[in-house]
């Protein structure tokens, strides 16, 4: 999510999010010099509530002049009498410093009225330059050909350059010249990396705005300021802002727009302190929200503190994230809640996400209901937008400023009556949303995928569908800039390699390797086309632990061993890693529950070894120990007490039986079929084995029912063979043999896998 500016009038629309174009050059007096972007940040900006940024009707006034000066080149030469003098030309403007300027339009001009304004007619062209950029944005962030960047970087070169003209040639009134510098610095910010000349162009305006007591335009331009100090001393932009704040205690609406962007600033310095900061000040908006009874800003303050409880490191983040998703839900009824359709879809989202990271199956699975119900209810809502932004209301009383927005200029109401001002927030477009609630659940219902007829493949592949043919077909034009539609591609190829990794293990529970292997390949092919980014970094080693278990689903036990015992998966190791204090961790840490599971699979393969080591085998199991009896999420401690059932180096029937019980209990709870068909084939083969009676049998028939009910080809040959090794038992020969016979043929599909045994070849 974008951060948060503040945008009196609605229908401004919000300016694009930053990039960094890599050796652009400051613009002077001799004319901008185009550049090709080298490289973006992933930082999602705050908008600049100016857009375009003049005083009222100034870009009207500037059309205005612009239609006729047209329509004075077009007209005619006039013939003169003969007695009459020659009129002589009028004067003209002199030479430009932008080499696009220097050469207005063929032809004299037939007019004894000098132009008027040339400063408008500037401000006109570079709005011209930058949206015509902005127009081409989506096929150039498409096709990244390097002559198609450098007509994009020509035309923000030549729109620089007019408003660098008009500021350096005229005197203009302080309103517009203050504009006018937010304009020049927030393109910079946005397209350049001329961090300098940003700043300088900003202090040049605090100051105008602070001599003219232009409150409206100071906070705007402190806003930026403060955005572009974060981009090379964060830690100083920080304690800037925390002044600026001070001094809007009164002025509720910037007061608000102020505390959200240290919030998302706190939140992406990601530190456990920044964390917690972050949390503080959203609760802070949420006290000052609730006291004003704006109803719409508590709704998203809460759901927001919902978001930074689950990125925090605390044990009790997933609880606390509930409290203040309660807190939002307590609004759900409100009106303004109808016009919000893309908070109440991020509200359902984030309590359908605190189920998963616990892994409780039966509880996420009426939440994900109602997420859908919502979803097919909102589909043709007209308060969805085209770029994912959100407005949301403040009120205002006479007491307060009232700081309304025409065309960029700031008019002071004076009436009693109360006012509405607004907020206004960018996440994510209808199709997006829509392609994520997909993913997310397919995940959901990936525990019963197999029962359900493959519905979470269904769901994945769908959302596989809507998301490729957002990246497969942008836009012709938009508003945006080309550094936030390259970053818009970047996250819908970042669902995508989510997607084909969920779809690849869904395919591993009921043994399908080949299809899996190709999912897997195809993650690898989307994830190299994605650029470096560190929050990236979870789905290489997520990739890293899906080869080792096809290789150990395949046979491969030998490089199944060496990915399982990396050092990317040994962090438990790290000395900073202490289970004693494991509240200074967060509860779903993927590095540290990728390591847990990866040790677990190790166990499984060096238990299977002629000559196991047995001390090994205990070291490993002594380390994860206390992460796995301490975690939220439920499968983990199901997997732990089933390899404890299986692994006991001291009264191994008591103590297999009892783990065994933790096991099966713990799966059943959370619904995870294929952990509880492994269980009862387990159980099966431990304690039925050679037994002569009803139980054994049915103890076999359970578990194979549960193994074809899960599409599981190995367990369904594994459950088959042990009943026909109870019939046999029991004298039944004939359907002893029959059933041989069945577990021959489920062999079939399975071991011909197993004996390539090699992860590469097909």
């Amino acid at each position: 999510m974008n951060y948060p500016h503040y945008v009196p009038n609605p229908n401004i629309p919000p300016s694009a999010t930053q990039a960094q174009a890599s050796g652009y050059p400051p613009i002077g007096r001799e004319g901008p010099v185009p550049a090709r972007a080298q490289q973006y940040n992933s930082y999602p900006s705050c908008q600049s509530p100016y857009q375009p940024v003049a005083p009222a009707g100034l870009y009207q006034e500037c059309q205005q002049h612009a239609t006729q000066q047209r329509q004075v080149r077009e007209l005619p030469v006039l013939q003169k009498e003969p007695h009459q003098r020659p009129q002589q030309p009028a004067r003209q403007l002199p030479p430009p410093t932008t080499p696009a300027l220097a050469t207005p339009a063929a032809g004299p001009i037939q007019n004894e009225t000098p132009p008027q304004d040339y400063q408008l007619l500037l401000i006109a062209l570079a709005e011209d330059y930058f949206a015509t950029a902005h127009r081409q944005g989506s096929l150039v962030a498409f096709s990244m050909r390097i002559e198609d960047l450098n007509r994009y970087y020509k035309l923000i070169a030549l729109g620089l350059g007019c408003l660098e003209t008009v500021l350096n040639q005229w005197r203009l009134q302080p309103r517009m010249e203050a504009a006018v510098r937010l304009r020049y610095a927030t393109i910079l910010h946005d397209e350049t990396e001329n961090t300098m000349e940003a700043e300088t162009a900003l202090s040049k305006g605090i100051a105008l705005c602070e001599r003219n007591r232009l409150l409206d335009l100071k906070y705007c331009i402190q806003h930026l300021l403060v955005r572009v100090m974060f981009k090379k001393n964060p830690k100083a932009s920080m304690k800037a802002l925390d002044i600026i704040i001070r001094d809007a205690e009164t002025h509720f609406s910037w007061l608000y727009a102020l505390r959200f962007l240290r919030a998302f600033l706190s939140l992406e310095l990601s530190s456990p302190s920044d964390v917690l900061s972050a949390v503080a000040t959203l609760r802070s908006i949420s006290s000052t929200a609730e006291h004003r009874r704006d109803v719409a800003v508590f709704l998203i303050s809460s759901v927001l503190e919902a978001l930074g409880h689950l990125r925090s490191q605390s044990k009790d983040s997933i609880e606390q994230a509930q409290h203040a998703l309660a807190s939002a839900r307590s609004l759900q009824l409100d009106r303004l809640t109808a016009e919000l359709p893309q908070l109440v879809a991020l509200t359902h989202i984030l309590d359908l996400i605190c189920s998963l990271m616990q892994g409780n199956q039966p509880q996420a699975e009426p939440k994900l209901q109602a997420l859908h119900t919502m979803l097919d209810q909102r589909v043709n809502d007209n308060h969805w937008t085209a770029d994912g932004t959100f407005s949301v209301p403040i009120h205002v009383d006479a007491r307060s400023q009232k700081i309304a927005n025409t065309n960029g200029a700031r008019s002071r109401l004076s009436s009693g009556q109360d006012g509405i001002e607004n907020l206004t927030f960018t996440w994510l477009p209808k199709r997006d949303i829509y392609a994520l609630v997909f993913f997310l659940s397919g995940v959901t219902v990936s525990p019963k995928n197999t029962s359900q007829g493959l519905k979470a493949e269904t769901f994945l592949k769908e959302g596989l569908k809507v998301t490729l043919d957002e990246i497969n077909s942008p836009p012709e034009s938009g508003k945006a800039s080309l550094s936030a539609i390259a970053q818009r591609l970047a996250w819908r190829k970042t669902l995508v390699s989510h997607i084909h990794l969920h779809l690849a293990f869904a395919l591993c529970v009921r043994t399908d390797w080949d299809s899996a292997i190709t999912s897997l390949k195809e993650f690898e092919q989307w994830n190299d086309s994605i650029s470096p980014d560190p929050a990236l970094g979870m789905l290489p080693l997520l990739a890293n632990y899906l080869e080792g278990v096809i290789y150990q689903g395949t046979g491969n036990l030998t490089s199944a061993l060496s990915i399982f015992q990396s050092p990317r998966f040994m962090v438990l190791d790290d000395p900073s890693f202490d289970p004693e204090n494991n509240t200074n961790h967060a509860s779903h840490d993927p590095k540290r529950d990728l390591s847990i599971l990866a040790s677990l699979n190790s166990i499984l393969i060096l238990r299977g070894l002629p000559e196991p080591d047995q001390d090994f085998i205990n070291e490993i199991l002594s380390r994860v120990e206390p992460f796995c009896l301490s975690h939220s999420d439920q499968n983990i401690k199901a997997a732990y007490y089933f390899i404890k059932a299986i692994y006991c180096a001291s009264d191994p029937l008591i103590k297999s039986k009892q783990f065994l019980q933790l096991a099966l209990k713990t799966a059943k709870d959370i619904a995870n079929n294929q952990l509880t068909l492994i269980a009862l084939n387990f159980m099966s083969w431990k304690f039925f084995r050679g037994v002569v009676g009803e139980q054994a049998e049915k103890s076999s028939r359970a578990s194979l029912r549960l193994a074809k009910k899960g599409m599981d080809g190995l367990w369904t040959s594994v459950a088959e063979g042990m009943l026909a090794d109870s019939l046999e038992v029991q004298g039944k020969m004939e359907e002893a043999r029959a059933m041989r016979e069945d577990a021959m043929k489920s062999a079939e599909t399975v071991v011909p896998r197993l004996r390539k045994g090699e992860y590469g070849e097909s």
